[in-house]
């Protein structure tokens, strides 16, 4: 066998197994990837929760100092925080429209849209995950793997 034809069969052996491997181990752990990236969403929507009940528990802190200190904020706070109605004729009570409403649920919804987009299962994973994908990749990687070693693993 010449040299080059050796460089040739090692690189071919090399570019078989390899991409024979990776499709088995794909194969293999797919599950596991997936319950690891669910997981990781599962941890990052806890620590965001977290996050917002300490600042909820700041700002009820702050509140409740507030209070020790003037007795009539309670007035002033009682319609946002338990819905009873103002009745001091000098109150403007502001009140929103359909429009403005519509408005403010399209910004909440392209807010939640973006999130979910950010934070999903890389495509190629979710693909791997099916049953049928998972079975044609371990036969494309035992194949590839066999390949490799019976015509570029014999000597001579």
């Amino acid at each position: 066998m010449t040299p080059a034809r050796n460089i040739h069969s090692v690189f071919l052996f090399s570019a078989f197994f390899s991409v024979g491997t990776a499709a088995l181990t794909c194969s293999i752990l797919s599950d596991d990837l997936l319950d690891y990236y669910r997981r990781k969403q599962i941890l990052a929507a806890s620590e965001a929760s977290v996050e917002e009940l300490k600042a909820m528990i700041a700002d009820y802190d702050i509140l409740i100092e507030h209070m020790s200190e003037d007795p009539n904020i309670l007035r002033r706070i009682s319609r946002a925080m338990i819905g009873v109605e103002n009745t001091d004729p000098n109150t403007a009570n502001p009140r929103a429209t359909a429009e403005q409403l519509a408005a403010a649920r399209q910004v909440l919804m392209e807010d939640v849209e973006g999130q979910a987009a950010q934070s999903s299962t890389p495509g190629f994973l979710v693909r791997c995950g099916r049953p049928a994908f998972r079975i044609m990749l371990m036969a494309a990687g035992s194949a590839l793997v066999l390949i490799s070693f019976v015509w570029f693993g014999r000597s001579g």
